[in-house]
């Protein structure tokens, strides 16, 4: 009987699995569709951008010599051949590999997202935390503080940390540039204020979600049950409400991966940092479909997968509350 039960168990995980992979694949190639189509619904293309100014005749050329004049279908299914070969395609202005033109762009942008992710870790759970479970003080200017950043859109936040930090204090650089050949971890100044600027517009949305989760654990019956029994305020938080918590606290952490990038695209362009986000900005003012392409299937991949963990975390969240 046990053997029966584990076995249908397995094959529930299986299809699972299976449907989870093709909602996966069956979205991306959706959200990959869609952007190629909004980048020929854009005004110009890389050739005008190029010869515009050399009149119709040159303009035509080089649309052919870039493939340009062929059928929507034919070229959007052709870079879909060359993507899952491995191959991203070449710029059409320099005829550089797109792979080439990422790679130190993608470095920078993974290396702002870390540093962000462990303030997000040691700094806005712990706030969030502390926040949701102590009611004094500090834990309402805490809120408050969240509730008036909230109000505020991201790009404006952005503005307003620059004004702050890099032109009345001067503390920090106004542009996030390395330098000519050098990496941002070889000038991790440059690193700082993008830095910064997304942990706050991260953290803003988290902390509010993190901080009305604990209070709803905090209001639970075996918490309650807890403080009859004796035990000390602390030891409740740390023996039986955070492990409780974990799972909704992962859930928030995925959700926020993508509101992450999201983030970073409007930073990385008011603060010039060399990241995916400014090259992506860059590359839809030039038409450079390519590494448009090259760039937003990442990002796709990324959002679409932490969305789906985020659900399934979601899920177990909700399996263990209706336990305890």
């Amino acid at each position: 009987m046990k053997n029966k039960i584990s076995k249908k168990l397995k094959q529930a995980s299986l299809v699972k699995l299976v449907l989870t992979t093709f909602k996966i694949l069956f979205l991306w190639f959706l959200a990959i569709f869609v952007l190629y189509l909004l980048m020929e619904i854009l005004p110009g293309d890389a050739a005008t951008n190029k010869v515009g100014k050399e009149g119709p005749e040159a303009v035509a050329a080089l649309q052919q010599k870039m493939g340009l004049d062929r059928p929507l279908s034919e070229r959007f299914f052709r870079w879909l051949r060359g993507f899952c070969l491995g191959d991203l395609g070449k710029s059409l202005l320099s005829g550089k590999n797109v792979a080439d033109i990422i790679k130190t762009p993608l470095i920078s942008s993974l290396s702002l997202a870390l540093i962000v992710f462990a303030g997000l870790v040691f700094i806005t759970i712990p706030l969030a935390v502390y926040s949701g479970y102590y009611k004094n003080t500090f834990s309402r200017l805490l809120t408050k503080t969240a509730v008036i950043l909230s109000a505020l859109p991201e790009f404006v936040l952005t503005v307003l940390a620059i004004m702050l930090l890099c032109m009345k204090l001067k503390l920090l650089p106004v542009l996030s540039v390395p330098g000519p050949g050098l990496t941002v971890w070889q000038n991790p100044v440059s690193m700082l204020m993008p830095s910064l600027c997304l942990w706050i517009i991260c953290s803003v949305s988290m902390f509010r979600h993190l901080r009305v989760m604990i209070e709803s654990y905090a209001k639970s019956s075996y918490v309650k049950e807890a403080f009859l029994a004796g035990l000390s305020k602390n030891r409740v938080l740390f023996v039986h409400l955070l492990p409780s918590a974990l799972p909704g606290i992962a859930q928030i952490m995925a959700s926020t991966v993508p509101y992450l990038l999201a983030g970073s695209m409007v930073v990385e362009t008011l603060t010039s940092y060399p990241g995916m986000g400014y090259t992506l900005i860059q590359a839809v003012y030039s038409r450079e479909t390519p590494i448009v392409m090259g760039i937003g299937s990442f990002l796709i991949v990324i959002t679409i997968i932490f969305y789906t963990l985020a659900d399934l975390l979601a899920g177990r969240s909700i399996r263990e509350e209706e336990i305890v």
